[in-house]
């Protein structure tokens, strides 16, 4: 993910894909300063690279001494140096995609977000996941629970203590959007289709997108994924009504697939992950939990489960 690093206090600074440096109350990185512009620069995410680009400042913006010409974007890479006005200087300390960080309280190492999804304390011993909402509000997922994640909350995970860097979105302000936007397949505009073998044991997962179709390898999380996946098609068949569609109780879920305590979160996050994995923009969002009920669902709304008979398919009724 981008991250600033501010020369004055070491301060780390997450980027959203699109942040706003300036003087005014609505910038995502605000400058108190009266050499520096209300609206001084941007920086946006192209899906390739972070472009920095100067907003007609009066004092205007440099990367590594260089002056940047009013208007034209500039790609960085991690480690430049780059100035905004005569004195507020900050380093390029993560070039990756925009997404989620933390710092370890102990050691003060950085953990940035992989597939649009941090988590945390490692992806192999995972105790708790962080990423952003269709709000644009960030979620954090420990012990099965959902809350809202705020920008430097401190998360304490065993015996370790994590501090959130999350980027925080312009209030106001809308930035120029004639740069570069990713062609990504969205997650609220993708299908599914999940084919499941005779002996309902390997589900291979198909998404389909309006530039084609990406086929997921067989996993054992694609268990869990069917079952939410069955219980939405149940209840819109059943006429429950689409706020309700899909609900099930996270516990009640876990004993249907023989699953043992925590397993089920950790099933969540792999099948996030490889949907991720495949290019899907918003694939964190791939299942929903009520915050107080415990209960989860898909939110993909396209689904079509097909059972796998000597190589033919049959739609499931």
């Amino acid at each position: 993910m981008g991250i600033l690093r501010s020369d004055d206090d070491h301060a780390l600074i997450a980027l959203g894909a699109r942040t706003l440096i300036g003087r005014a109350g609505h910038c995502a990185v605000r400058i108190d300063d009266r050499q520096i512009s209300a609206e001084h620069a941007a920086l946006r995410w192209t899906g390739k690279e972070w472009q920095l680009r100067d907003l007609g400042s009066r004092n205007g913006t440099f990367v590594d001494g260089e002056r940047l010409e009013s208007g034209r974007g500039r790609g960085l890479s991690a480690g430049v140096s780059v100035r905004f006005g005569p004195h507020r200087g900050f380093v390029l300390a993560h070039d990756g995609p925009p997404g989620a960080a933390a710092v370890r309280e102990a050691d003060q190492l950085l953990r940035v977000s992989e597939a649009e999804i941090l988590s945390l304390p490692s992806a192999e011993g995972m105790l708790a996941i962080v990423y952003e909402g269709n709000d644009g509000h960030w979620i954090v997922e420990h012990e099965g629970l959902e809350s809202e994640a705020l920008d430097g909350q401190r998360l304490v995970l065993g015996d370790e203590s994590w501090r959130l860097i999350l980027p925080v979105a312009p209030r106001s302000a809308e930035l120029p959007t004639t740069w570069d936007t990713s062609l990504r397949p969205r997650l609220e505009t993708i299908a599914l289709t999940l084919r499941v073998s005779q002996d309902q044991e390997h589900v291979d997962v198909e998404i389909k997108h309006r530039g084609g179709a990406i086929v997921l390898s067989s996993r054992v999380h694609h268990l869990v994924t069917l079952a939410l996946a069955r219980a939405r098609l149940e209840d819109l068949a059943a006429g429950v009504r689409p706020a309700e569609l899909g609900w099930r109780y996270a516990d009640e879920l876990s004993r249907m697939l023989s699953l043992e305590p925590g397993l089920l979160t950790l099933h969540l996050f792999r099948a996030r992950e490889q949907v991720a994995q495949a290019g899907v923009e918003g694939a964190a969002r791939l299942f929903e939990r009520r915050r107080l009920s415990g209960q989860v669902r898909i939110a993909v709304e396209q689904l079509t489960i097909v059972n796998v008979h000597n190589g033919s398919d049959a739609p499931e009724s």
